[in-house]
This record gives structure tokens, C-alpha cells and sequence, in this order.
């Protein structure tokens, strides 16, 4: 609880910006989920019910596997808005969707056309903050380049109030993975998290609440390998208004959900 690519973007700004940015009365929350696929009709109804159940304001959906022909149904079916990045019917598959009863405006959206991230700048009330649901690759030489991109993107962004979640497909420290190969396989990952972290003042905010805790949100079939591969990175600035970050169950997908 509580804002130079070779990739092609789609980009849209709506055309009166909006300019304060308070945070002293901020009360936001916010949900990160992989699903591994919503194309089932009846699996992706189940999940929309669910998340209307949680009460939260946004939710960051990864592994969506949407494509065009599919937003306009999966819209209706959320009963408010909704952003995409596609990926294929198969892979990939970035989401943002916004609790109908909220009232916001979405000032600026930048998606990329590989499924792979959604930046939102939202007006809500006497604030904005920018919102970036990601779904990282699993490839260590994509992913280096990926987090390259991502900070390219936020560097317009720097001073304003961020919230990062989403499937980062890394675990940044020992205590947030059991098993498989050690962390230092990653290294030159974590570097570009951390350096994305510094570059923008954010913090791991379930980490800086748990810094002893161990707890996951991925594993294996025989439990051998368990990671922390979800999380939210959010402004210095916000960590005292958050109450809670929590890792818990989410249903139909090999993935914990994770509130903010």
C-alpha cells in the first residue's frame, strides 16, 4: 500500500500535463502478478474476480500473452481501463489495470512493442506518480540490456515518484534465492539494478521492511529452487507512507502475488 532504444515504443500524451506533486495524503494500492497466460477465457475471468476481490487501486500484470485482437474483450471483461504492451498469444505480455471506482487520469503512456514494459504518468488527486510494470527476459545478456533500457526511459523521470514492479527474473541477494546457481551467475544483472536504483533514489521496499526475511515467489515443481524474482522498486521518498509489502498467494500461476 501507499509514479536512446532500438525498440519500437507506443507513446500517447494527453495534452493539459498536470503539475502538482504532493505526497503528504498519497493513499495508493497496488498489486504485481505473474499469471503465465490469461487467453483462457474462464482462467482469466477467475483472475479479474480475484483482483477486484483484493481492493487495490492498480495491478501489474506480467506473462499476460494478450495481443490486439484480444484487448478490447479482456477491457470489457476488467470493466475499466486498461494498458498493454502485446507480446505474443504464447509469451510475453505487460499490463496496468485501474480499479473502475478510481478516479485518475492517465497523463502519458509508453509501452514497448516487445510485451515487455507499460510507464504510466497518473494524476491522481493533488499528486502524480509514475507507474512501470515490467516483465523482465530471463537471458542474462537481454536482461543487462534490458534494465540499460529501462533506466534510458526513466531518466526523464528521475525526480518524480516512481513505483517499479513486475517479474524482474533476478534475485538481488542470497537471501532472496534457495538453490540452482548462486547469484554472482547474475551479477552484471544486479548491477544494472542497482545502478537503476541509484540513478533514480529507489529502494527495494519489501527487502528495506524485511531485512533479515527470507521469503519467495517463484519456485520449482520440487521446491529445490525458490527466488524472490518479484518485487516493487518505489521512490526513497515514498517508504514511510508505505504500510505494508506483502508476498502471498495468487491463484492459477506458479507466481506469489506481491501488494504494495
Amino acid at each position: 500500500m501507499l509514479r536512446a532504444s532500438n525498440l519500437p515504443l507506443c507513446i500517447c500524451k494527453c495534452l493539459t500535463p498536470f503539475k502538482a506533486n504532493t505526497i503528504e495524503n498519497l493513499d495508493i494500492k497496488c498489486l504485481s502478478i505473474n499469471t503465465r497466460g490469461l487467453n483462457k477465457s474462464i482462467k482469466r475471468r477467475s483472475v479479474f474476480r480475484w483482483i477486484h476481490n483484493q481492493n487495490v487501486h492498480f495491478t501489474f500484470l506480467q506473462e499476460t500473452h494478450s495481443s490486439n485482437l484480444s484487448a478490447d474483450v479482456w477491457s470489457a471483461e476488467w470493466g475499466g481501463k486498461v494498458f498493454f504492451s502485446h507480446g505474443t498469444t504464447n509469451s510475453k505480455g505487460v499490463m496496468i489495470l485501474i480499479n473502475p471506482k478510481l478516479d485518475c487520469k492517465v497523463e502519458k503512456c509508453i509501452s514497448d512493442n516487445n510485451g515487455r514494459f507499460i510507464i504510466l504518468d497518473v494524476a491522481l488527486e493533488d499528486s502524480h506518480i509514475i507507474l512501470v510494470n515490467i516483465y523482465a527476459p530471463n537471458d542474462l545478456n537481454q536482461q543487462v540490456q534490458f534494465f540499460k533500457l529501462m533506466q534510458h526511459h526513466l531518466q526523464d523521470f528521475s525526480e518524480e515518484m516512481v513505483i517499479i514492479g513486475g517479474d524482474f527474473n533476478c534475485s538481488l541477494s542470497d537471501k532472496d534465492k534457495k538453490g540452482g546457481n548462486p547469484i554472482t551467475k547474475k551479477a552484471s544483472v544486479i548491477k544494472e539494478i542497482e545502478q537503476l536504483c541509484s540513478c533514480n533514489n529507489l529502494i527495494d521496499i519489501w527487502r528495506h521492511l524485511n531485512p533479515q526475511l527470507e521469503s519467495f515467489t517463484w519456485r520449482n515443481k520440487s521446491h529445490k529452487i525458490q527466488c524472490r524474482l518479484d518485487f516493487f522498486l518505489i521512490s526513497e521518498k515514498l517508504a514511510d507512507l508505505v504500510a505494508s509489502c506483502k508476498i502471498f498467494h495468487a491463484p492459477e500461476t506458479d507466481h506469489s502475488a506481491i501488494s504494495l
